[in-house]
């Protein structure tokens, strides 16, 4: 934005403060993007699906590369880094989507309190078996909240609902590797498993963005 200087159309032109807490505002207040004949936005489904194939396929890799992967701290936090970005992620959702502001919050803390357990779990500061301790009712909650309750009326009464679900089925799949993990120790395999279901997670959030026009 630009203002003229002299005030005549003359002068010079210089840039004009702007207004940091109105821009915010405004970008609030900007109707949200939607197709034709649809009531809401998706509410990033796409971004998250995307994020979290492509850490899916990290925790893999992680599992194949084994100890070498941990000789570097940044690949090591990598994990726990996308979930809490994930949550800050979900708390502009929470503020950009009009509709289910108690899910998309309860959502995000669960996120953001999934990443911490996960970083004190990889920085030594507390034990796998603990981390899997609480990640298993993180993961079940999760499931509950993104899947059957997020899900607007009857479970199968759409495709949306139904891709909704499937989400939630893939965080209760983790939240059984994790259990298992617990019950019998981490193995590669369980490892592997683990970041195999991150992708799946990723592929059900990108249904739901591809099928959300249907709704």
């Amino acid at each position: 934005m630009t203002r003229d200087w002299a005030g005549d159309g003359g002068g010079h032109e210089v840039i004009a403060p702007v207004d940091c807490a109105g821009l915010v505002q405004a970008v609030g207040a900007l109707p949200l993007h939607a197709v034709p004949g649809e009531s809401e936005a998706p509410g990033g489904h796409g971004f998250f699906g995307a994020a979290f194939l492509l850490v899916g396929s990290l925790l893999v890799v992680e599992t194949l590369a084994g100890q070498v992967w941990h000789r570097n701290r940044l690949r090591t936090m990598l994990w726990p880094a996308a979930l809490i970005a994930s949550g800050l992620g979900m708390l502009i959702v929470t503020y950009l989507q009009p509709t289910e502001k108690p899910l998309h919050l309860m959502l995000a803390f669960l996120l953001l309190a999934g990443g911490f357990v996960e970083a004190r779990s990889r920085l030594a500061q507390i034990s796998r078996t603990t981390a899997d301790a609480i990640a298993v009712p993180v993961l079940v909650l999760s499931g509950l909240v993104i899947g059957p309750i997020h899900a607007s009326g009857p479970v199968m009464s759409s495709v949306v609902a139904q891709t909704h679900l499937l989400v939630g089925v893939m965080a209760f799949a983790l939240a059984g590797v994790r259990l298992t993990q617990l019950r019998y120790s981490s193995s590669a395999t369980l490892d592997a498993s683990f970041g195999a279901g991150v992708m799946l997670l990723g592929l059900s959030l990108l249904l739901v963005q591809q099928f959300h026009h249907l709704r």
